[in-house]
């Protein structure tokens, strides 16, 4: 008897040595994983930050002797090699895409003739939160003289006229915890930038 004992104590112990070394090898499998996800979150988040500050700094060299006039960027600025070559697809109906493949369009403002707006479509809420940030001096993520953002969201009423909210105003800070909220469910994100007069 007291041998049966002590057979089952050592089979015991290695059984709760084998659940504790299971248990570490699903740990260190699953920090592994969110680790990866958050890796590649933030790598496509500094993509889309660059792709983003390129267009943007381009507009402003190309635009700011020559006058606007309403109408597409992003085919000037394909022309003038503006374009980071990760970020162009070859295909003209939409030649500049996002690092999560959405189309990014860019335009003159057709209310003003200073300033241009980015649209960045099929956006994960994720990227969203990060780059959504912008301060009361329109300095954020996506570059400076920001002074709006707005959102289109899916579950509108209807496809053709989806629900749009406009994120803020001139002169007023957006931080993290607003995008959060304003990113939850969104579709496309778009961002308004103003430029200096023409010279």
């Amino acid at each position: 008897m007291r041998g049966f004992g002590r057979g089952n104590g050592r089979r015991g112990v290695t059984l709760i040595e084998a659940v504790l070394f299971i248990s570490i090898a699903l740990g260190i499998i699953v920090g592994g994983l969110v680790f990866f996800q958050q890796a590649s979150l933030a790598q496509r988040t500094q993509q889309t930050v660059r792709v983003v500050q390129a267009l943007r700094a381009e507009a402003d060299a190309l635009y700011r002797s020559t006058g606007y006039e309403d109408g597409d960027l992003i085919g000037p600025l394909v022309a003038a090699g503006a374009v980071p070559s990760s970020a162009l697809t070859g295909d003209p109906a939409r030649p500049v895409e996002s690092p999560w493949g959405g189309a990014v369009r860019f335009e003159v403002l057709n209310f003003t003739s200073f300033g241009f707006y980015m649209t960045l479509e099929d956006i994960p809420p994720k990227i969203c939160s990060r780059i959504a940030v912008y301060d009361e001096h329109g300095q954020g993520v996506l570059g400076n003289a920001i002074f709006r953002m707005s959102a289109k969201y899916a579950g509108g009423a209807s496809a053709n006229s989806p629900r749009t909210d406009v994120y803020g105003d001139a002169g007023a800070a957006h931080r993290v915890s607003d995008a959060g909220s304003f990113c939850d469910g969104i579709e496309a994100l778009t961002i308004y930038y103003k430029t200096s007069d023409p010279q």
